[in-house]
């Protein structure tokens, strides 16, 4: 039986609004940079689509690797880069503009450890495609994910574990392998946490002692792991 609506019922009706969704300062300010930083990826793409790249040729590759990953509780997932990962997308335009892309569908954000910065630059002009990822990703030296003491530490017994298990460690990455996986540790503790990585057994390996289930590894355009 169909029912009319009173102008009373109507005038109610009229008036319901939405929950106001409140946030911490904290959560806030993140918001905020990840918007600004949203803000500076889509304007690198355009500068690079202008200088000849080309969006999608690697998207269906991407998407395939992104159906491996663990299923987590929400929608957002970082994108957490070790010196490798920097190496790669800073060097194929094309790599870059489709995990941007592809980032967008995450809601979340490119973060950069700032233990990767002593790796990645030289002093010399050949650190221009480098130094451009970086402002992107971080808007200046405050936008690194800092390193603490307690991701320190954490990193240091995340390699004994694994060198305890007998699992093939490099001797010379491995501390910052380590402080890596840790920095993905710590951070998904909010929200899940991709690791791309150019070395994905290590940094599996370390990722695998972690317990956390939320944190997946990718290699820029390479296989799922």
């Amino acid at each position: 039986m169909a029912v009319e609506l009173t102008s009373k019922t109507k005038s109610r009706r009229d008036t319901t609004v939405a929950p106001i969704v409140r946030f911490t300062p904290e959560e806030r300010t993140e918001r905020l940079e990840r918007q600004a930083q949203q803000e500076r990826l889509r304007s690198l793409r355009s500068e690079l689509i202008a200088e000849g790249a080309e969006p999608g040729r690697h998207l269906p590759e991407l998407e395939r690797h992104a159906s491996t990953w663990p299923a987590s509780p929400g929608r957002r997932r970082d994108f957490l880069l070790d010196t490798g990962a920097v190496f790669s997308l800073s060097s194929n335009p094309n790599l870059f503009i489709d995990y941007i892309d592809l980032l967008d569908r995450f809601d979340g954000s490119f973060l950069i450890p700032l233990v990767v910065l002593g790796e990645v630059i030289t002093g010399e002009p050949s650190d221009a495609p480098i130094l451009r990822l970086l402002d992107a990703v971080t808007g200046g030296e405050d936008g690194y994910v800092p390193l603490t003491d307690e991701i320190a530490n954490r990193g240091g017994a995340l390699v004994y574990q694994v060198r305890q298990s007998n699992a093939p460690i490099d001797p010379i990455d491995a501390p910052i392998d380590g402080m890596i996986v840790a920095t993905a540790e710590d951070l998904s503790a909010d929200s899940a946490v991709t690791l791309l990585t150019t070395d994905p057994e290590e940094i599996g390996a370390l990722v695998g002692v972690t317990g956390r289930t939320n944190i997946a590894v990718d290699v820029p355009g390479g296989e799922p792991f």
